[in-house]
């Protein structure tokens, strides 16, 4: 496919962005071997951090490494914002399709915000480690939450949301 003329509308403007619904599917981390825990997807929320199923809603909770002191600090901020997510995931909506999806994805996105502030503040190499350390912190919280609730791991637990200015504001 030729990309030309929408890059041009992405140079302008920012949008539109892009998904492949192929990787979607396949990766639940593009840095891992594929595991095709998300092959029913069938798009993403609004701003596509996140995938979806038909019938799925978005469960989101968002981070701000960078105010942290150390990576301790900041993975205690991961298991109690994924803590939250995960609950929320026990609650139920008006729609038995819906509930269904829910009930057994328990998908979260658990994001970072004030990526450019971390990168300036601390270097791109730490941002890598933190990143790393915080996903392997929040698959064993997943794995100890679920347990602890009796309901299954989530299919996916990470995100990036595209928070833009938004992530200047956290105090």
């Amino acid at each position: 496919m030729d990309y030309t003329n929408v890059v041009k509308m992405i140079r302008k403007n920012g949008e539109p962005g892009f998904a492949w619904l192929d990787n979607m599917r396949k990766y639940g981390r593009m840095g891992d071997p594929p595991d095709y825990k998300d092959k029913r997807a069938a798009g993403g929320n609004p701003c596509l951090e996140q995938t979806l199923e038909s019938y799925e809603l978005c469960c989101l909770v968002e981070t701000f490494p960078d105010r942290h002191t150390d990576l301790k600090d900041f993975k205690k901020t991961l298991e109690l914002a994924f803590m939250y997510a995960k609950t929320v995931t026990l609650g139920k909506t008006h729609w038995p399709m819906s509930n269904r999806v829910m009930q057994r994805n328990r998908r979260i996105g658990c994001s970072m915000s004030g990526i450019s502030q971390f990168i300036a503040h601390k270097g791109l190499h730490e941002l890598q480690i933190w990143s790393d350390e915080g996903y392997k912190h929040i698959q064993k919280c997943d794995k100890m939450f679920s347990e602890w609730l009796a309901i299954p791991q989530s299919i996916k637990t990470t995100s990036i949301k595209p928070s833009g200015t938004v992530s200047l504001l956290a105090g």
